[in-house]
């Protein structure tokens, strides 16, 4: 289990004092972004230095290892890049290694729209919605360019990469080929090939004190369906809101200001198995905004897409919710939830579970503000690792997929 990433509490603070003064996600200058999924080719040995420089670290242990359901896992390593990028060069990176329970990022550049080199160096980030504006800012006003948000925290290098995208007429970057090298293995380096599985889109709307914006991926062919429900289910609820911002407008009772932003970013990707994160930022001129969160897990089928709860993870004579309460509320204890110390958190129901992800570090359960604790404590995460739900799970089933670190279909 870990506890709350320190980049998700930086996120939650850099907000609350954006929401003092102009509305916090115009600040952010938008940028495009874009996953990719692919494999190692090969890995090759080299006595060159990692590119980005930095001494060699021993990068961490996988929180998972490789085969928790005893499942070896065979064919070439899969790779997963969400990649961030802005018009001046800067770029952020998302790297989620399945076979190594490992997800790290960090920043760099992107030169020319071709050249993409990244240097990674935060690790088991749990928060990605705005982690690239953030970061992005941060340098932007004077900051450590070239590093991470948590970089001037001691976070020592884990890995760099350095990649060629393919813009010729009518490839429009849908193509990576690159080099991953470790620092903890300075003589090996990894030749991937990454092809693009998503684009994300913005659909944005002002109009004095009122903002909204929906932002979530589109994805490559095949999920036309999926996109199209987001999309639509996305820009309604955006319509909704903006509607009502009007009303009070013209009534004269807005307030400091209306705002809204819902992102959706993909959080894990396993064999058919994807599993995304709607972050919802919302301001309707109170003492202070608030973050929620939805989840959504889908089985990718060719006939379609079919989404599922955290109920549909386990067996139904698993006896799931009992065997991780304690483990839940153990971990929100430890990081300090006034509802969980002060006695008013007690046991869980399958609902206070319903917001979830899948990714290469484990089955990460998100809590909103208020949820587990007062405002001031923001929102809380729990990752339970896959070895820990071994019993509990059905064959074949996404949590079996996501522990084996299979590769995306």
């Amino acid at each position: 289990m870990t506890k709350l990433a320190r980049t998700a509490r930086l996120a939650f603070a850099m907000a609350l004092l954006a929401s003092l003064a102009t509305p916090a996600f115009a600040q952010f200058p938008r940028a495009s972004r874009a996953v990719y999924v692919g494999a190692a080719l090969n890995v090759a040995t080299s006595s060159a230095a990692p590119a980005g420089g930095g001494a060699p670290a021993a990068a961490p242990a996988p929180a998972t290892p490789a085969g928790a359901f005893g499942l070896a896992g065979a064919g070439n390593e899969p790779l997963i890049l969400d990649l961030t990028f802005y018009d001046d060069g800067f770029a952020y990176g998302r790297l989620l290694l399945p076979r190594r329970g490992l997800v790290v990022a960090g920043t760099g550049s992107l030169q020319d729209s071709t050249e993409l080199r990244l240097t990674f160096n935060e690790v088991g980030v749990t928060s990605s919605a705005w982690q690239a504006d953030l970061a992005h800012s941060l340098v932007m006003s004077g900051g450590p360019a070239g590093q991470s948000t948590t970089a001037a925290a001691g976070h020592a290098l884990v890995a760099t990469f350095a990649g060629h995208r393919d813009m010729a007429f009518g490839s429009e970057g849908r193509l990576i080929k690159g080099a991953l090298a470790f620092a903890a293995e300075p003589g090996s380096v990894i030749n991937a090939e990454l092809h693009r599985f998503a684009q994300f889109s913005t659909w944005e709307f002002g109009q004095g004190r009122i903002h909204a914006a929906y932002t979530s991926p589109h994805l490559r062919r095949g999920g036309e369906m999926l996109s199209g429900w987001l999309e639509d289910a996305g820009r309604e609820r955006l319509e909704k809101f903006v509607t009502e911002g009007r009303k009070y407008a013209a009534d004269g009772i807005l307030g400091w200001a209306w705002e809204l932003e819902e992102y959706v970013t993909i959080e894990g990707l396993a064999a058919s198995y994807l599993s995304m994160l709607n972050s919802i930022y919302t301001y309707t001129g109170g003492a202070h905004p608030n973050t929620f969160y939805e989840s959504y897990l889908f089985e990718m089928r060719p006939s379609g897409a079919t989404a599922l709860d955290v109920g549909d993870l386990f067996r139904a004579d698993s006896s799931w919710l009992a065997r991780l309460t304690p483990l839940i509320l153990a971990d929100l204890a430890s990081q300090e939830a006034a509802w969980v110390t002060q006695g008013q958190v007690s046991e869980l129901t399958e609902a206070d579970l319903a917001t979830f992800t899948l990714s290469p570090t484990g089955l990460t359960f998100h809590f909103a503000p208020y949820a587990m604790g007062p405002y001031v404590q923001g929102a809380f995460t729990v990752t339970i690792e896959y070895g820990q739900l071994v019993g509990l799970a059905p064959a074949g089933g996404a949590l079996e997929q996501f522990a084996r670190g299979a590769a995306a279909r």
